[in-house]
Formats: C-alpha cells, sequence, structure tokens
C-alpha cells in the first residue's frame, strides 16, 4: 500500500504553528510505524528484515479501548517520561500511531480515540501527540481529554 504524505501547517488549540518541511504519513493500521530506534537496530545484510530490538524493555499489555476511555492526564504522565520512554516502549503503550509527522530531525506520534460509554453515560475524545528525538526517546508529548456528559 502507499503511503499517502502532504505538506501541512499544524494547528494546535487557539495558536497555529507552521512546521516547514513538515510531512505528514497516513498508513493503513496493518503497517508498522517507521520507529526511529527500530532502523538503527537493524541487521546490516540488505536482504534481511527489519526486526525491533526490544530485548530492553519490559513486557507491557498495549491500553484497551475501555481503558483508553478512561485515560486521564495523570496516567499519561505516569506512562512517559520525558527523555527516558523509547519510542517502542510507546508503541507497546499506545498501539501503532494513527499519523506520523516528521519534521527535520523531530518525529510526531499521533492518537485519538473516541468513545462513547452508555453504562457511565459519557462520551467524548482523547488525542495525545508525542514528539521524539533523533535517537527515539520522547521529548515532550500533549494530551487532550474532550469528556462530556450524555443526555
Amino acid at each position: 500500500m502507499a503511503l499517502r504524505s502532504v505538506r501541512c501547517a499544524v494547528c494546535l488549540g487557539a495558536c497555529i504553528l507552521i512546521l516547514t518541511g513538515c510531512t505528514t504519513t497516513t498508513r493503513s493500521v496493518n503497517e508498522s510505524p517507521r520507529d526511529p530506534q527500530a532502523q538503527r537496530t537493524t541487521s546490516s545484510t540488505p536482504s534481511a528484515p527489519r526486526q525491533r530490538n526490544t530485548s530492553r524493555t519490559s513486557p507491557v499489555q498495549a491500553l484497551t479501548a475501555a481503558q483508553m476511555d478512561t485515560l486521564s492526564q495523570a496516567d499519561v504522565d505516569s506512562l512517559l517520561v520525558r527523555e527516558r520512554t523509547s519510542s517502542t516502549q510507546v508503541a507497546q503503550i499506545f498501539g501503532r500511531p494513527h499519523s506520523t509527522t516528521r519534521s527535520g530531525d523531530e518525529l510526531y506520534w499521533n492518537y485519538t480515540h473516541q468513545f462513547r460509554d452508555e453504562r457511565r453515560r459519557v462520551g467524548g475524545l482523547k488525542s495525545l501527540t508525542i514528539l521524539f528525538d533523533r535517537a527515539g526517546r520522547v521529548l515532550d508529548y500533549d494530551f487532550q481529554d474532550n469528556t462530556f456528559d450524555l443526555p
């Protein structure tokens, strides 16, 4: 499947940040994200498939949809540690990103989760944008929780 890339301007809340030379890539959910760490740990044999080196990471289960429904800023703060959490660990926790954006050496992963919980009578949209450095470590992140009561 071909990747679709577009030049973009990103709007963050009321502030507009124009990322020069920014490329947004949207991929099928069946494709793996391009992990800067994984690219550094691939075999030097050109014909060998790329494999992630996950031996240094602890096994973590990806969050379920129900867990995403109740995810809070405190949860995200405990899961993501700036300059320590790797992109491999993020993928283990949150799964594949819904979209990625590259601007120079910076890589952004974007996640969105829409939900409606009739039992708790709430619904909403949660959004997480994670910025990685060239080494594949979390530099910063932004979590938005738009939860509302259902009528």
